[in-house]
């Protein structure tokens, strides 16, 4: 009798676990986006100034520069910390590339050319 429960136990058990602990798997459109992901990131390059801002999945936020490139993830080095985080692509809700302080100043002084260009041809100017 007690080899009997038990069995009948065992076989629960091993239902439960075939049934219920199945991970969920990926949909189509996670997969896509995922892909889009690594696209950005391979179009971004691992170079020293390619800063990037993350967003994963759980609302962390990331500041740093792309360290190196792998099929399944990524390596960001944080801005703040200094630590090397790797990332994989399905993680990733949103990625953004930072502009360099270099970049940054040749928008601001190019802007700063086109306002005074009106004033420097008009007739008032001269």
């Amino acid at each position: 009798m007690v080899r009997k429960y038990t069995s009948l136990v065992l076989i629960g058990f091993l239902l439960n676990h075939i049934l219920c602990s199945t991970a969920p798997a990926q949909t189509e459109k996670e997969i896509k986006f995922a892909e889009k992901v690594k696209t950005k990131i391979a179009k971004l390059g691992s170079e020293s100034d390619t800063n990037v801002h993350l967003k994963l999945k759980d609302d962390t936020k990331f500041e740093g520069y792309v360290r190196e490139i792998k099929p399944n993830s990524f390596r960001v080095k944080d801005k703040k910390t200094g630590l090397t985080i790797e990332v994989g692509y399905s993680q990733v809700k949103e990625v953004k590339r930072n502009l360099s302080m270099g970049a940054t100043i040749a928008i601001a002084i190019g802007a700063i050319v086109l306002i005074s260009l009106p004033a420097m041809f008009s007739k008032d100017g001269i």
